[in-house]
């Protein structure tokens, strides 16, 4: 047989076959591959007994040892490989000896006897006997179906409620057979009918929806303790007008406040800060635009003008109105004072200029007057 050669520098997976055996590099070491095993030839007849070696030395770890010699021998205790040092005349390596397959996992053992059972503690003395609670009352449900609530009746008799249900995850009062839902919670809160095609309720369905106020016909807003004293207050019609009422109180009185609105404000008292209408125009959907009318404080914020700004691409006052009556609307173009000052420079009549803007009025007055 001749000697193994294995080759110099060898890369991983890289396979080795001499004299009927192969092996394959694993990056550290030729490993053996299995290979079907021939029949079992005849015993051939001894060698002559060989020169005594040098001992060899066995370590037993998870890694290669160090300066391995010719000889050394290595088990590998992680993959369970027993491999030599060989020096085949051209290069050293740690090769894999013959050794056979694994056996097949062996039977499991027979179950062990069991242990003895331990000693059974003492039973404990037996508790006095309770009293005997008194018999209870056989109570009877009167008018009961799914989903009532049951209510406290005279005696022992207990009541359900026909118009008051629970289904585990609605709470519903029903205040007669059409269904008129005075108070409902999940899947929102609802206040009203909303029964069919008739629909008047206020109710806010989840998922962060508003609050809404709804009716199919118009909506109105009392007040008064009782519904038959109740005095309309404020009324959106279905098409949208919203009519606001007020005491007018003694006919002698001059105006009623039936309206409020507050721009509120946390900083200092400044000049021009006031509350304002937006007037807008909405086609197909889309805002166009509006006007503004405000009301706001002069330099002393205890007096306040009203102005009115239409929308040309943007905001500028036309008119303003002041607290003292005055009229104002916006100065004058060039063009304006020239033509003013022609007609002032052609009077023939006598005539006399009120100070103020060029097209100002004051208590029914114009700037100009003769």
């Amino acid at each position: 047989m001749a000697a193994f050669d294995f080759p110099n520098s060898p890369s991983t997976n890289d396979t080795y076959t001499a004299n009927g055996v192969s092996f394959k590099w694993n990056g550290t070491i030729w490993q053996r591959i299995s290979a079907s095993t021939g029949a079992q030839g005849s015993t051939g007849p001894s060698g002559p007994t060989g020169a005594q070696g040098a001992a060899a030395g066995l370590t037993i770890s998870t890694s290669a040892p160090g300066s391995p010699s010719a000889g050394d021998m290595w088990w590998d205790s992680d993959s369970g490989l027993f491999l030599t040092y060989y020096n085949d005349g051209n290069s050293s390596q740690w090769v894999e000896l013959n050794q056979g397959p694994k056996g097949a996992q062996g039977a499991t053992g027979a179950q062990g006897a069991t242990g003895a059972t331990g000693a059974q503690g003492a039973t404990g003395s037996t508790g006095a006997q309770g009293a005997t609670g008194a018999a209870g009352s056989n109570a009877t449900i009167s008018n009961n179906a799914d989903d009532r609530v049951i209510t406290g009746g005279s005696g022992t008799n207990l009541n359900g409620e026909a118009n008051l249900t629970f289904n585990g995850s609605k709470l519903q009062l029903a205040a007669n057979s059409t269904a008129y839902v005075a108070f409902q919670v999940g899947d929102g809160l609802f206040i009203g009918n909303t029964t069919n095609n008739v629909s008047a309720a206020i109710f806010h369905q989840g998922g962060g929806a508003n609050l809404e106020i709804g009716s199919q016909n118009q909506i109105t807003f009392t007040t008064g303790s009782t519904a038959g004293n109740a005095t309309e207050r404020l009324r959106i019609t279905s098409a949208g007008r919203t009519i606001l009422k007020g005491d007018a109180g003694s006919t002698n009185n001059t105006y009623q406040i039936v309206q409020e609105v507050t721009a509120n404000t946390t900083g200092s008292a400044a000049a021009n800060f006031g509350p304002a209408i937006y007037l807008t125009h909405s086609f197909s959907g889309s805002t166009y635009a509006g006007s503004l009318i405000t009301s706001q404080c002069d330099a002393d914020v205890n007096t306040t003008h009203i102005s009115f700004f239409p929308r040309n691409y943007g905001w500028t006052e036309a008119l303003r109105i002041r607290n003292d009556g005055a009229v104002f609307d916006r100065k004058p173009e060039p063009d304006e004072v020239c033509l003013f000052l022609r007609f002032a420079n052609s009077v023939t009549i006598p005539t006399y200029i009120i100070p103020g803007n060029h097209e100002a009025t004051r208590n029914g007055k114009t700037f100009l007057e003769h």
